[in-house]
């Protein structure tokens, strides 16, 4: 039994209704329920059509175009689901002997730096970096500057990112310790210290104390496994514990040693 794909008829009259539907919709248009409707029937008929055909992949980019317009007839500002037509648009250039250089990948890419400013820049970045990977002509539609300036962008997101998180991790730490204080069961306490145990490192102290916070934590954790019958956990708890205990006696002993050494510099001089 042939599939949709393989009946020509069927795929002339689904996508003749679809464009009649697409030609309906303006700027005007307000009825949200036949607008979804259309995307939904534009969903179906790309379906029908094969990527990595040619010519049915520059008919499936011409109706993720349109889709792309129905979209910012529903809500203008929705810039979300235009930018995600666009990432179906490049993904949909399979091969590009220089074809789809302007149409789709360029229009994406001019979209993408003039409207989608709101959408993160990893995002805004990794579409730009793939439509620069599938464009054939690098000398006429050349993205280095767009690049560069997301790459910014970027790393400025990626700093402020790092920073909330540190935020984020410093606030739940002291969250954890004050709920610690009210001394719930055994069995919380111990989901509550091993949360401790990575927002640790996050703390601006110096190893010495990091070691030793670790390590009077996994005492913790020592006497709650035991209480509560996990000997093996209990006993991997000891061991860690014995570790960081041993890590700041040598820290200890190196500090100590760095100010005695200072100390007699001092003194010779």
């Amino acid at each position: 039994m042939p599939t949709l794909r393989q009946n020509p008829g069927f795929k002339e009259q689904a996508l003749d209704d679809v464009i009649k539907n697409v030609y309906a919709i303006d700027r005007d248009c307000e009825d949200d329920a036949f607008m979804q409707k259309t995307i939904d029937k534009l969903n179906d008929v790309i379906a029908l059509y094969d990527a990595n055909n040619k010519k049915e992949m520059t008919l499936r980019n011409k109706l993720l175009d349109y889709m792309y317009d129905v979209y910012e007839c529903m809500n203008f500002d929705d810039k979300r689901s235009r930018f995600d037509v666009l990432k179906r648009m490049v993904k949909n250039v399979k091969s590009n002997d220089g074809s789809f250089d302007l149409d789709p990948l360029n229009i994406a890419a001019r979209r993408i730096n003039y409207f989608m400013k709101n959408i993160p820049a990893d995002e805004r970045y990794k579409l730009v970096l793939e439509i620069k990977r599938k464009t054939k002509d690098g000398n006429s539609y050349n993205y280095d500057e767009q690049i560069k300036k997301l790459s910014k962008e970027y790393e400025a997101l990626k700093l402020e990112q790092k920073y909330l998180q540190l935020e984020a991790d410093l606030e739940r730490y002291d969250e954890i310790r004050a709920q610690l204080k009210k001394q719930p069961d055994n069995k919380t306490q111990i989901v509550f210290y091993n949360e401790l145990l990575p927002l640790v490192n996050k703390q601006p102290w110096g190893r010495r104390r990091k070691f030793a916070e670790k390590k009077t934590i996994y005492n913790h954790l020592s006497t709650l496994y035991r209480a509560e019958g996990m000997i093996e956990q209990a006993l991997k708890a000891e061991v860690k514990r014995d570790k960081f205990k041993k890590a700041k006696a040598n820290a200890d002993e190196a500090t100590r040693k760095k100010y005695a050494y200072k100390l007699h510099r001092g003194e010779r001089e």
